[in-house]
């Protein structure tokens, strides 16, 4: 039997790119989407009972009748947002930002669902993301800027968010022995490793969820196009318009493996 996962992200790692290549194999999968249960989309903070009910309706493979139901109920009190109906016979999963544990971890153990916490390990280009705000993307895709936009990056507040990422990252591998040591069944997946071989990353998931898939159909999937594209490239040059100055800064900090 397939597993149901959840995706613990932060802004600017590819997450949604990621689980837009997931959402393609309809056939095995069924992502709850956007980020459905983060609470910057909710007029109250989705806590407590309430959010328990719901994730137990989600994971709880016994409960077969009326979930969709169960949630919505307790859902439009949070939102006007609508969450979309979801098959419990497939693999379901979402992603979102982590927090409370104590209210999720019950759930997740008793109905095996799998856990990703995805890092992007460059630090200096995921601090570049997080300067120009995760809205770039966006308005990439409605066509308000085109890709590779010029950026001048002001040193000061680009190390604030530089150290911030070295943090986040630290967090993530210090969480993730956490609840290894709880006994959750937890992974690290890495935008490295989905930029350099989507095929391979998303055979990686499949399997980990008990999906058995051909490596062709994978491929398949792997090279479609999807509705999320990066924003710059992966040469800094050609986008920071101040690349001599940010070039010292990096180098000053030892951070040239990162560019």
């Amino acid at each position: 039997m397939s597993k149901d996962f959840i995706v613990f992200f932060e802004g600017g790692e590819g997450s949604s790119a990621i689980m837009s290549h997931l959402k393609q194999f309809t056939d095995k999968l069924d992502i709850i989407w956007f980020e459905p249960f983060d609470n910057c989309h909710f007029t109250n903070k989705l806590i407590g009972d309430d959010l328990h009910t719901i994730f137990s309706n989600i994971f709880n493979k016994n409960i077969k009748n009326k979930y969709e139901d169960n949630i919505r109920k307790i859902y439009s009190n949070y939102t006007n947002r609508q969450l979309l109906d979801f098959d419990k016979n497939k693999s379901v999963g979402f992603k979102m930002r982590f927090r409370d544990w104590d209210t999720i971890k019950p759930i997740v153990s008793e109905n095996n669902v799998v856990i990703f916490i995805l890092v992007r390990k460059n630090i200096v280009k995921w601090a570049i993301s997080k300067y120009g705000s995760n809205s770039l993307q966006f308005k990439l895709i409605k066509g308000e800027i085109e890709q590779n936009p010029k950026t001048n990056i002001n040193i000061g507040r680009f190390s604030k968010i530089l150290n911030k990422c070295r943090e986040g990252i630290e967090y993530k591998y210090s969480l993730f022995k956490k609840l290894k040591k709880e006994g959750v069944e937890v992974y690290l997946i890495y935008y490295e490793d989905y930029c350099e071989n989507r095929t391979i990353f998303l055979s990686s998931i499949l399997k980990k969820l008990n999906i058995n898939m051909e490596l062709d159909k994978v491929k398949e999937v792997a090279n479609k196009n999807i509705h999320f594209k990066k924003v710059h490239s992966d040469d800094i040059k050609t986008f920071v318009t101040n690349y001599d100055e940010f070039y010292k800064f990096i180098s000053d900090n030892e951070l040239l493996e990162y560019v």
